[in-house]
């Protein structure tokens, strides 16, 4: 996936702090965990199922108020997302369809997130 200008940019005012991507359980994995730029905690999540319907691609940010960790954006498991196709140990050969949908998932979280933050 190429990114825009504007996406890197935004990418850019988070930081990376742990990524893993692995087979276990009859699924794929795929968890990256960030911090905004705002000090939040937010952990994307794909599990890839041999079934669509175990299969889910999430975004959490933590609530520390509550302390809990809340779903912000469900994607639906559908063939819009590109790792719709992987399923196995094999897919665990190409990162890349989980890259792209990391990045939409991402991309809504922090539209949500900003449009939480202006209301304040």
């Amino acid at each position: 996936m190429t990114l825009s200008k504007e996406q890197e940019k935004r990418l850019s005012t988070i930081k990376v702090l742990s990524k893993d991507f692995h087979f276990s359980d009859q699924s794929i994995w795929y968890r990256v965990a960030y911090r905004t730029s705002s000090n939040i905690p937010i952990r994307v999540e794909i599990k890839r199922n041999f079934y669509d319907n175990q299969s889910w691609a999430y975004v959490y940010a933590f609530d520390h108020v509550h302390v809990a960790w809340n779903i912000i954006v469900d994607l639906p498991f559908t063939k819009e997302l590109k790792c719709f196709g992987s399923s196995g140990e094999h897919g665990l050969k190409n990162i890349c369809p989980f890259e792209d949908d990391e990045v939409t998932l991402i991309m809504r979280a922090l539209d949500l997130l900003e449009t939480s933050t202006e209301k304040k």
